[in-house]
């Protein structure tokens, strides 16, 4: 009779057992590229056509008297249509208001000093940056190697004690009989037996059904049978390691922290804050050798209180002081005949499209008025530390000019003006945005769209950068055509292309 009940009860236990369930493992692909129109990324129309630098203003032959906020004049010396002589004085001017000025301007300089030495401290921050690439999803793991379907009852392993029960597969139509039990049993009196039913009889598959039985066996060979949960029993057994350690009390070690890496930033980005910083740089250093005049003329008005001619000539356009302030013109000046000139500087790349007998356009920093200046030399010899805005790439040379400003000028020896110039010819090609190109052993190139929709890599013929962020393409590549972000894990030759939209690129 306790036969017949343990084999219904077994039967119903495995009746009650639902099917396996299936899962996917989602197959490992390659993700498509996204490429984006050059015409979209290129500047076609640039200043190159209209380029400007700067320079300070300085005289020859003509001297100029203007009067500054701290200068109060208490005599003039010298009358129009006067003849004077080298060192002959002109005008004098209260120095009370002078002191006050010139500790400001000294203020001013020293900071700019600071925040220039800060400025390039950042820009080589900026250059130590490794580009951060955003890690590619990892690869799903494979799907395991499943075995044939057993033949059940199917005997996977253990020794049939309580921590290392015998472990069968077990079929919905097999049954516990007195002979299996026997064949478990063995030549002892105990033995735990586990039961796993799974899907199609394969071992890799979900394990839909398990149930445990401990058979007993007493000397006169009466048997008893306790039906148990394997799982529930795992882990109530006080004899389990994991669920008594040795040393319950002793403190678990603090994980090690993760170490801060610092800020990410794409190539691109980097690029980006690179060209920025070269530009706040360039700013404050024109502003730093600005002050730093500002400073030598208050210190010259502080240490003299009368001004002379510097050269023999004729005195012509005295006027009182009170409209010189109004209309920030000189209060008188001197002249042998000579004018006003501004030094700039001509990218090499425009020095042939340049000549003397040129116009160029200057504009005052002081009042934003604008003259008219011819050139009327170029230097044959490249500058140590000029530049222009149409043509900030460091690894080409500067040549100065010097240009005549036209006659009635209201500029003043040391004044810093901007000078805009036309080239006579357009520029080829068209600027392409730096991050997109690379550089293999000295020569450029861009992963472009091919003509089957895969990536190619392409060499490419460059010509200037623009402060680092803009490199002219002079061949290889055309607006018609698309390129890829020549970063990533997916860019390779041979890639497979999607459109890209310029959102996801810079959103």
């Amino acid at each position: 009779m306790k036969k017949v009940l343990i084999i219904l009860l077994v039967l119903l236990l495995i009746g009650g057992a639902g099917a396996g369930a299936l899962f996917y493992v989602r197959s490992s692909t390659r993700e498509p590229v996204g490429v984006y129109p050059v015409s979209n990324l290129a500047m076609t129309e640039y200043w190159g056509d209209s380029s400007q630098t700067g320079g300070f203003i300085t005289a020859e032959g003509i001297q100029s008297v203007f009067l500054s906020d701290t200068q109060k004049v208490t005599e003039v010396f010298v009358h129009e249509g006067d003849t004077v002589s080298e060192g002959d004085p002109l005008l004098s001017y209260d120095t009370t208001l002078s002191d006050i000025a010139l500790e400001r301007k000294a203020i001013a300089v020293d900071q700019l000093e600071k925040d220039l030495q800060d400025a390039q401290y950042r820009l080589y921050e900026i250059y130590s940056y490794t580009p951060y690439v955003p890690p590619a999803p990892p690869e799903p793991e494979p799907e395991p190697q499943k075995s044939d379907p057993k033949q059940t009852p199917y005997r996977i392993g253990g020794t049939g004690g309580k921590s290392d029960p015998i472990r069968y597969l077990w079929g919905k139509s097999d049954a516990i009989t007195e002979e299996f039990l026997t064949q478990c049993l063995g030549e002892g009196s105990d033995v735990y037996i586990v039961f796993e039913v799974r899907k199609d009889n394969i071992l890799e598959e979900e394990m839909t059904l398990t149930f445990g039985m401990h058979v007993t066996q007493d000397e006169e060979g009466k048997r008893g049978i306790v039906v148990y949960d394997p799982e529930a029993q795992q882990a109530e057994d006080p004899e389990n390691p994991e669920d008594n350690p040795e040393n319950p009390d002793e403190p678990q070690p603090e994980p090690e922290p993760i170490p801060d890496p610092g800020p990410q930033y794409t190539a691109y980005e980097i690029a980006v804050m690179a060209a920025e910083q070269k530009k706040t740089i360039q700013d404050l250093d024109l502003n730093l050798r600005i002050s730093r005049v500002e400073y030598e003329r208050a210190k010259a008005e502080k240490d003299n209180s009368v001004v002379t001619a510097k050269f023999g000539g004729k005195v012509s356009g005295v006027i009182d002081e009170e409209t010189a302030r109004m209309n920030s013109l000189p209060m008188m000046t001197v002249s042998d005949g000579g004018g006003y000139y501004v030094t700039g500087t001509l990218g090499e790349f425009e020095l042939t499209r340049m000549q003397p007998g040129q116009e160029v356009t200057v504009t005052s920093w002081m009042d934003g008025m604008e003259y008219t200046a011819v050139i009327t030399e170029i230097s044959e010899y490249p500058s140590q530390n000029g530049y222009s805005y149409g043509g900030g790439n460091s690894n080409v040379s500067y040549y100065p000019f010097k240009a005549m400003l036209e006659e009635g000028a209201g500029v003043s020896e040391g004044q810093y003006v901007d000078v805009r110039y036309s080239a006579q010819e357009k520029e080829q090609g068209f600027y392409l945005e730096a991050p997109y190109i690379r550089s293999e052993n000295g020569k450029d190139y861009v992963f472009v769209k091919g003509a089957d929709g895969r990536l190619e890599k392409r060499y490419i013929r460059t010509g200037k950068s623009l402060w680092g962020s803009q490199i002219q393409i002079l061949g290889g590549l055309s607006l018609e055509e698309e390129i890829a972000f020549p970063y990533g894990k997916f860019v390779t030759e041979g890639a497979e292309t999607r459109e890209g939209s310029m959102e996801e690129l810079y959103g």
